[in-house]
């Protein structure tokens, strides 16, 4: 019997808008992606209740931009602030929503960032953001991935310079659900497609890739040509640099995923890591 392949059930598709910039990349890719998952949009734009309290202190201060002098903040305009900054966030969302037609929610929240985040993570969900080193490295930015690896979540970092040429890359140690979700991504951007089989050495990935090309042919065709390759657990950043991927894809739950997150650090590609 052949084994149809079948990309994970993904149901929502939940953008976490931060405060500081909208998440335009971050929202257009991802209302792409849901339009091709056939999945609902869901925007989230928390309040965060650490910045209200830190607002109502005697001693804060803001810098505004283009400005030479400190601002006064007070709780009432962190409020207003709120307001005006939610309703870009859900004028932004329903425009990417319009334009790809898909299915989309947006929702207000107040409290502590993470919690509230985690909160509204459910089962079947992709947790998006943008993915420049200075977001990922923020404050929202840093609790965003540590409730993605604590709720097991599938994450999708999108990169700001998103290269529509470049091929989708699937880090393959034994998860099907990694090829089946590369095959839809390839197929959703219209990109070729490239499967790196991890293995110890060379000669040990040989059974692995026939059955990987035997596994993706059952699919048919993509949109772009398809490659297979073996590497060697310890030269993964060196195949990545060379393949310049587009889009990267792995299971965190596979044996080599802190070998693999270590070699994407200094990969500026957008990245699916399925929980």
């Amino acid at each position: 019997m052949n084994e149809a392949p079948h990309p994970p059930s993904i149901r929502r598709i939940l953008v976490a808008l931060d405060t500081a910039e909208p998440g335009a990349t971050a929202l257009e890719e991802a209302a792409r992606l849901a339009a091709g998952l056939e999945a609902e949009l869901v925007g989230l734009f928390i309040e965060d209740v650490e910045l209200l309290r830190a607002a109502a202190l005697p001693i804060t201060r803001i810098v505004p931009r283009q400005a030479r002098t400190l601002a006064t903040l007070d709780p009432a305009s962190m409020r207003r602030a709120y307001r005006i900054w939610s309703a870009e966030a859900r004028r932004n969302l329903e425009t990417a929503a319009a334009h790809w037609r898909i299915k989309w929610s947006f929702q207000v929240e107040r409290g502590i960032y993470a919690e509230q985040l985690m909160a509204t993570i459910r089962e079947g969900d992709l947790l998006a953001l943008a993915s420049s080193r200075q977001q990922r490295r923020s404050r929202t930015g840093i609790a965003t991935l540590a409730v993605a690896a604590q709720a097991s979540c599938s994450l999708f970092l999108m990169h700001r310079r998103w290269e529509t040429g470049k091929p989708v890359a699937i880090l393959y140690e034994g998860s099907k659900e990694t090829l089946a979700m590369g095959l839809s991504l390839a197929n959703i951007y219209g990109l070729p497609l490239t499967a790196l089989v991890l293995a110890q050495s060379e000669e040990a990935a040989e059974s692995e890739i026939t059955a990987v090309r035997q596994y993706l042919g059952r699919a048919g065709r993509p949109a772009g040509p398809i490659q297979v390759r073996p590497v060697t657990a310890k030269r993964i950043g060196d195949a990545l640099r060379d393949l310049s991927p587009g889009v990267i894809i792995f299971d965190r739950r596979g044996k080599l995923a802190r070998e693999i997150e270590a070699a994407l650090d200094a990969i500026d590609s957008s990245v699916l890591s399925l929980g």
